[in-house]
């Protein structure tokens, strides 16, 4: 089994869900929880309970906040070897707001601790660091440090853009990208095309693999999943869901989806398997589900009822 090298933040994560309708510049009644989180934690936390062998990478204070975070990693059985403490910064936090579906609305995050990872720890990660083995990283990363990862590690590339904010960072590394998951409006703001077809499906894959990344799973939120590789292409569509916390979805199933390649090379079993995990996440409070299993995924998978459509015909 292939390890799982993750280099990103670890979060405090306040969420406040609205009961109402947002009215901004105005109280709302909300209901407001504190949990751990951080699309780095996240994804290393789920592949953890997902029994992978995981190693990450963060900066971490040594306030309360920091050592509890600290703590939570290590009790579920994640490698910190290439993690550190620091004085003088505060706990890296991100403050969800979420309407009265219990979909983002706003979110806000400082994370400018995470800017203190140092490139002698990441070039002691990447010696470390086999052909077979996956590493996982986000735009949460100064963009140096993620050009400096993807031009010098000998693994499987991972990156997810977390944000169109952000995405920007993905665009002159894509030929570096073995698989990358942006969420649709991250994808538009890098190819230019807003997927609302099989057409602009096409279109879309054709953007990043003739820019070298080999799968790109692009999510659609309540419209589903396109993923594809030179040989594949696919538009999964599925139920509606009841959302508690679309918070970590994301994350579960980029981990999720990792997790079944690992073991799997099948692409469209790997996104049923990715979509599961996400559906178990988003039904739950926390950003990470504590009872994610196989168990648990194959079980949201037939309750779905996935409908594929294979987009190699309409293109």
């Amino acid at each position: 089994m292939n390890r799982i090298f993750i280099i990103g933040g670890a979060n405090i994560d306040i969420n406040a869900s609205s009961n109402k309708p947002l009215i901004v510049r105005d109280s709302n009644p909300s209901n407001i929880s504190l949990s751990f989180g951080g699309v780095g934690r996240n994804i290393a936390v789920n592949l953890a309970l997902l029994k992978e062998n995981v190693y990450f990478c963060t900066v971490l204070s040594n306030d309360a906040f920091g050592k509890t975070i600290k703590d939570d990693l290590l009790s579920n059985n994640i490698n910190l070897d290439f993690s550190e403490s620091i004085d003088n910064y505060n706990t890296s936090m991100y403050i969800a707001i979420l309407d009265e579906n219990k979909d983002m609305y706003l979110g806000l995050s400082d994370m400018d601790i995470l800017n203190q990872i140092k490139k002698s720890t990441i070039d002691k990660l990447l010696e470390e660091i086999d052909t077979e083995d996956i590493l996982i990283f986000d735009t949460n990363l100064d963009q140096e440090i993620i050009k400096y990862i993807c031009e010098n590690t000998k693994s499987i590339v991972v990156m997810d853009p977390i944000s169109v904010r952000k995405a920007y960072k993905a665009r002159p590394l894509l030929n570096y990208i073995d698989i990358f998951k942006p969420n649709i409006y991250e994808s538009e703001s890098l190819s230019g095309i807003y997927i609302k077809d099989s057409k602009s499906a096409n279109k879309s894959i054709d953007y990043y693999l003739e820019n070298g990344t080999k799968e790109i799973i692009i999510s659609l939120a309540s419209d589903g999943v396109v993923a594809a590789n030179k040989d594949e292409r696919y538009w999964l569509h599925h139920d509606k869901i009841n959302i508690v916390n679309a918070t970590g979805g994301g994350d579960a199933f980029l981990a999720s989806y990792i997790k079944s390649r690992n073991k799997n090379k099948n692409l469209l079993e790997n996104v049923k398997y990715a979509i599961g995990g996400a559906v178990s996440t988003i039904k739950c409070l926390d950003a990470v589900n504590p009872k994610i299993s196989d168990k648990v995924i194959e079980k949201e998978i037939r309750e779905l009822n996935i409908v594929v459509e294979d987009l190699s015909t309409t293109r």
